[in-house]
């Protein structure tokens, strides 16, 4: 139990070490390496969708196409994780101290990851708990290094690749050429390590990314819409909750507020604004409060 609640301690250690700060020397990274119009890791949706809006027109026949890692946190060997870890590691700014000390916490925390499952404890001994601190930094990390030595020097992927962006698991990039060069790009990804598989899905005219739907129009241009899936429900915070009001208060602002920011198409905006209004309203919220809160005009 001691060292279970060590790997504990450890994970808020190395996240209060800012390891998530090296999203931007990924970025640097990145750039030194392949092209601008690839980015890993995207830091948030706002820069992704801030992307598109830039984005010149498509050519025509081209595809919209995401990847998905399975299982991502889960499938991540030991050893190769803890591999991209050193490896970014030695390209950043730390002292060598540092360094070592970064490196020896993350080996701890993953060999040292014991979880309770019924009244029996076990040893994960591959991949990350889902619920760990340092997972997502972690998981970027190591899909930075798979990207950098199996994707961008791929011939396809130098021939036919428009754009990458890729969110920790999630991977969007606009592919020219036919579709049988995805289909044998997609088998050289699953080739390369069992445990790492990706799915793929494309479209010529639209596909879902995230919470957004990216469509292609008829000019070319790339659009933006939100997205839900069938299995979403009405979950937003009841009024009535315990929570601060000051939460409470400012859940319609950042609803409203990602909306206008997702919906590229003014037209549609209205909808979507009537769409949260009304499930902020089933959930008990004023409709003064809502009438403030709406950025919409």
């Amino acid at each position: 139990m001691g060292k279970f609640k060590l790997s504990q301690d450890l994970q808020h250690f190395y996240r209060n070490l800012r390891l998530k700060t090296y999203f931007g020397l990924q970025q640097d990274l990145t750039r030194n390496r392949i092209p601008t119009t690839v980015e890993n890791p995207i830091p948030e949706l706002s820069h992704f969708l801030h992307i598109l809006k830039q984005f010149p027109t498509t050519p025509p026949g081209c595809l919209l196409v995401t990847f998905n890692v399975k299982s991502l946190y889960t499938s991540i060997k030991h050893d190769l994780g803890i591999k991209a870890v050193g490896d970014l590691l030695e390209h950043s700014a730390f002292s060598i101290n540092s360094r070592h000390l970064c490196f020896n916490l993350v080996s701890l925390i993953l060999h040292e990851n014991y979880f309770l499952f019924g009244d029996q404890f076990y040893l994960q001994t591959q991949g990350t708990a889902m619920g760990a601190n340092v997972a997502p930094a972690y998981a970027n990390i190591y899909m930075d290094s798979f990207e950098y030595n199996y994707v961008y020097e791929n011939i396809l992927f130098k021939t036919h690749n428009l754009c990458w962006f890729c969110y920790i698991d999630d991977m969007f990039c606009i592919w020219m050429g036919p579709y049988d060069t995805l289909v044998t790009f997609t088998e050289h990804l699953n080739s390369i390590r069992p445990e790492l598989q990706f799915t793929l899905n494309y479209s010529l005219t639209h596909i879902s990314f995230l919470d957004t739907l990216v469509t292609r129009e008829p000019s070319g241009q790339l659009s933006t819409d939100i997205i839900s899936k069938p299995t979403d429900s009405n979950s937003l915070l009841t009024f009535h909750s315990c929570h601060p009001s000051s939460i409470k208060h400012s859940l319609p602002s950042s609803q409203f507020k990602r909306v206008t920011c997702i919906v590229s198409n003014p037209s549609l905006l209205p909808g979507h604004v009537d769409k949260i209004s009304l499930k902020f309203a089933a959930r008990h919220y004023p409709k003064n409060l809502l009438d403030r809160e709406n950025c919409w005009p």
